[in-house]
């Protein structure tokens, strides 16, 4: 049974290949019209299921059979999902179309964040790990994915999570235990990392739509630091300025909607089982709009642990963590009526896939020990099991919608 890991991804490379069109193509091995594809922790395997049977049903074989398939990242034409395996360390390659795994490539060091240019012609791993001659370990590796070769190794001291601006120039890496982020400026000849202080235990963050303004999340005490934020930062690929942040209860993941950035974390300020916490707030005004538990009055249970998925559908906000104290960990919130629904579902959430088609949210929720898919209904958040997966689901991925 596999060990715990956070919810974040990995590293990839793509074969580029033209994709079927987005109501399910004929080109496709498997012919199915809408096709849901899922990897399994536990046995290894890759699976395609046709949605549009009751009931659901998989296709007739794995397509790949991997040891510890986590996190899958799909590309935006849906050409193409690279598949991080957790025991193997490396990434498999899998061609949508002939829906076949074409190629692999050894990462050989774990890692929990991965992100792809918005072109699709890089990578960029972070690997806390990795050994580093006459440094502490920790690099961001980078990758050429129109050759499939390594690229630059940038030594990070314990590069655990990234975050790259839309138009792929600007690079945010995150270490734990630090109060400064590194900036790589990606469009240089040289990438290398520079530090910039002045933050509070920076977790992630999230670019604006003008690509030089990224807010910060400062974890604060919930990372052993002072005060949870959310701080604005200029950044340019010649000057990078923190701004003034804006406290909020916790912050370890969020949700950026035009001006408005969702915020989850834990509010230590409250008892034990009562710190799950959402925060709106307004990035064009930098206020806090408004700040609501994530309790689940009628049922009397609180999303704590460590919140990692955030997904908005439906004017839903549908919030994942991770350890949670009563292992359900998944909580829905009403954005029109700020009313937080916490379904019986138990056990840390690792996927989200929105399929307005199917006016349903899938959900992978169970691991590390038994994820099991949940179909939810968008309006009346009912839920059933339309496919029973035997062993620990990890991820999910709609390839034709």
């Amino acid at each position: 049974m596999k060990r715990a890991a956070l919810f974040f991804a990995v590293l990839c490379i793509a074969v580029f290949t033209s994709c079927g069109s987005s109501n399910g193509s004929s080109t496709t091995v498997s012919k199915i019209k809408d096709r849901l594809l899922f990897d399994n922790a536990e046995n290894g395997l890759v699976v395609i299921l046709n949605i549009d049977t009751k009931p659901v049903v998989p296709s007739q074989t794995p397509v790949a059979s991997l040891i510890m398939p986590e996190k899958m990242l799909m590309a935006a034409d849906r050409s193409f999902v690279l598949i991080y395996d957790d025991s193997a360390f490396n990434l498999s390659y899998f061609n949508t179309t002939t829906e076949t795994v074409t190629s692999t490539l050894a990462v050989n060091y774990h890692t929990e964040s991965i992100v792809l240019s918005p072109d699709g012609k890089h990578a960029y791993a972070a690997v806390p790990n990795i050994p580093e001659q006459n440094t502490p370990p920790g690099a961001v590796l980078s990758f050429d994915l129109t050759t499939g070769l390594s690229g630059a190794l940038i030594p990070v001291q314990g590069a655990r999570r990234l975050a790259i601006s839309g138009d792929g120039k600007s690079l945010l890496v995150f270490s734990d235990g630090s109060n400064s982020i590194n900036y790589i400026n990606l469009t240089g000849t040289t990438l290398t990392a520079v530090p910039v202080a002045g933050f509070d235990h920076p977790y992630t963050a999230y670019f604006g739509t003008d690509n030089t303004t990224a807010y910060v999340l400062n974890c604060g005490p919930e990372c052993g630091g002072t005060t949870s934020s959310v701080q604005p930062a200029a950044i340019t690929t010649t000057t990078q300025t923190p701004g003034v942040p804006l406290p909020v209860p916790g912050a370890t993941i969020g949700n950026l909607n035009g001006t408005t950035l969702y915020v989850a974390g834990n509010d230590l300020t409250q008892p034990a089982g009562q710190q799950g916490t959402l925060s709106t707030v307004n990035v064009s005004s930098m206020t806090l709009t408004s700040s609501t538990a994530l309790t689940d009055t009628t049922a009397k249970v609180n999303n704590d642990g460590l919140h990692v998925g955030m997904a908005t559908f439906n004017n839903k906000l549908w919030i994942g963590s991770w350890n949670c104290s009563t292992n359900q960990c998944l909580s829905i919130v009403d954005l029109g009526s700020n009313a937080v629904t916490i379904p019986s579902t138990t056990g840390n959430v690792t996927s989200f896939a929105p399929s307005p088609l199917k006016k349903s949210m899938y959900v992978m929720q169970g691991a590390p020990v038994a994820g099991e898919l949940y179909q939810f209904n968008q309006d009346t958040l009912t839920f059933t099991i339309p496919y029973d997966i035997l062993g620990n689901g990890w991820d999910l991925k709609l390839l034709d919608q």
